[in-house]
């Protein structure tokens, strides 16, 4: 099993705010939450008490053949990334990196590493960090611009494989085989 993990560094407490705010925008969408660990049960808990939650949803661990699948499938990912009152915070995610390699643009925060691999508006937008309405102007943004997703997801591809080529080189292929294969991505 490969799956991000369920941290409090991981911000999700800000999208599935967020998610909220595009519930009660009247804003159609579907959100998808990968990952496990010591934070599920709180952010499960602020989910069903949310008024997005038929809209979002804690998948919880998967494969990492899965979790590609969800990448190719997804128009977006959402990493809204904190530091804790401890000083711990995520430096890159892997999950950020192998969904950058797919071509999926990001919506990261600027924290750790992050803000020098997408520097914002060239190959991703970053969001600021704690702010779910900001959050939600930039998924808007990327959800009524098609354009716009498919040139970040492009520059994006474009910067990890400069930086990183062992990893981007094998996702690329799977993401093509997955896109082909017209497979229901819930099975």
């Amino acid at each position: 099993m490969d799956w991000p993990r369920m941290e409090d560094v991981k911000g999700y407490h800000h999208l599935v705010e967020a998610c909220r705010l595009l519930k009660t925008q009247g804003v159609s969408f579907h959100c998808r939450i990968v990952g496990d660990g010591e934070e599920r049960p709180r952010w499960n808990s602020q989910i069903q008490h949310s008024a997005a939650n038929d809209e979002v949803v804690l998948v919880g661990a998967v494969s990492h053949e899965r979790l590609l699948k969800y990448h190719h499938d997804a128009s977006v990912l959402v990493i809204p990334c904190v530091e804790t009152s401890d000083g711990r915070h995520d430096g890159i995610p892997n999950v950020f990196l192998e969904a950058i390699a797919t071509g999926l643009p990001v919506l990261p925060t600027p924290i750790g590493g992050i803000s020098e691999l997408v520097p914002h508006g060239q190959n991703g937008s970053l969001v600021p960090l704690r702010d779910p309405v900001e959050l939600v102007a930039a998924l808007r943004r990327l959800m009524e611009d098609s354009n716009l997703r498919q040139a970040l997801g492009n520059t994006g591809n474009k910067t990890v494989r400069a930086a990183f080529d062992n990893l981007a080189s094998p996702l690329t292929p799977h993401r093509a085989a997955v896109g082909q294969s017209g497979a229901d991505p819930h099975s």
